[in-house]
């Protein structure tokens, strides 16, 4: 277990400040963006996984590539005002060169080790699936 926390450092170390942290357990990884707006968080994870020395960049050196269909996005916001952009599309390059774009779906439920999340926080996809595995 201690070893992915190594594995993982680097990709940790990669949020290069407050407004991003990057989540890591054994093979799972999250990113969390908070902005004022829907739009600057977009920017700021397209940034986190194109830009060098960073998440591409990051699965590339470590032999561990994305698999770019199991990524989703959530959004959170605090305004009501605030409307979300289009589904975000990430270009990758690949250790031949050649790029990759994959258009990644905004989601309303996404289960995170064992935990369905939702954008509201009211825990109800999570209170369903508990009721649904006990009975």
């Amino acid at each position: 277990m201690i070893f992915y926390s190594f594995y993982n450092a680097q990709l940790i170390q990669s949020a290069t400040n407050i407004e991003e942290t990057v989540l890591s357990f054994i093979n799972d990884s999250m990113l969390l963006v908070t902005s004022k707006s829907l739009l600057e968080v977009d920017i700021a994870i397209r940034d986190i996984m194109e830009h060098p020395n960073r998440g591409f960049d990051w699965s590339i050196t470590h032999n561990s590539p994305y698999e770019l269909t199991k990524l989703a996005l959530m959004n959170y916001s605090c305004s009501l005002l605030d409307t979300a952009p289009s589904d975000l599309v990430l270009t990758r390059t690949n250790s031949d060169r050649s790029k990759t774009s994959q258009t990644i779906k905004t989601t309303n439920n996404y289960k995170c080790l064992g935990v369905m999340l939702e954008p509201k926080v009211r825990w109800s996809s999570h209170h369903q699936k508990v009721i649904t595995n006990a009975t």
